[in-house]
C-alpha cells in the first residue's frame, strides 16, 4: 500500500503558486505575499521590540514586586500572548500578540537569570549561565523538527506556549 502525500496548492495569479502539501501559514492565510511580505519580517522584528522594552523595564518592575513575581509575571503575560497569538485572527492580533510575547519572555529571562546568579557562588556562576542559556540551543532545533512534524501554524504556536510553560515550571519549582 503506498500513501500518497496530500497536496494542497494556492494560486496567487497565473505565474505563481505555492505547494503547501497539507500545511497551513499564516503568511498564505493572511495574503503576505508580493507587496505584503514586508510585514512577515515585522513579527519577527516586533517581537524583539518587546524583548528589548521588556529588558528595559524588567529592572524596574523588579525593583517594586521582587524578581521571582516580577519573572513569573513576565512569563505568564508570554504565554498568554503565545496561545493569544495562536488564536489569532488578523495580522493586527498577531502584531500586539508577539509584541507582548517579546515583553514577557525577557522580562520572565532576565529575573531568572538575575535569580540564578545571585543565589549562586561567584566560582559557579560561568557554568550556570551557561547551563541556564542551553535552552536557546535545543529549542531552535526542537522548533525546526515540530514545524517539520505539525502541519496547521496555529497549533505549532500553541504548542511553543506549552513548552514555555514546562521551561518556566522547571526553572521557578
Amino acid at each position: 500500500m503506498i500513501l500518497k502525500a496530500e497536496r494542497k496548492v494556492l494560486k496567487i495569479d497565473d505565474d505563481f503558486h505555492w505547494l503547501l502539501g497539507g500545511r497551513t501559514s499564516f503568511a498564505v492565510d493572511w495574503n503576505l505575499y508580493c507587496d505584503q511580505e514586508f510585514l512577515r519580517t515585522m513579527l519577527s522584528s516586533i517581537y524583539f521590540a518587546g524583548a528589548m522594552l521588556g529588558t528595559s523595564l524588567g529592572g524596574s518592575l523588579f525593583d517594586i514586586i521582587g524578581r521571582r513575581k516580577g519573572a513569573l509575571l513576565g512569563y505568564i503575560l508570554a504565554i498568554v500572548s503565545c496561545f493569544g497569538a495562536s488564536a489569532s485572527p488578523s495580522i493586527v492580533i498577531m502584531f500586539i500578540s508577539r509584541s507582548l510575547q517579546g515583553i514577557g519572555e525577557f522580562v520572565g529571562y532576565t529575573g531568572v537569570t538575575v535569580l540564578m546568579l545571585e543565589y549562586t557562588a561567584a566560582k559557579n556562576r560561568a557554568v550556570i549561565t551557561s547551563t541556564l542559556h542551553l535552552h536557546w540551543s535545543f529549542g531552535y532545533l526542537l522548533a525546526t523538527l515540530l514545524g517539520y512534524l505539525i502541519k496547521d501554524w496555529h497549533w505549532w504556536v500553541l504548542l511553543v506556549g506549552l513548552f514555555t510553560y514546562l521551561y518556566v515550571s522547571l526553572q521557578l519549582s
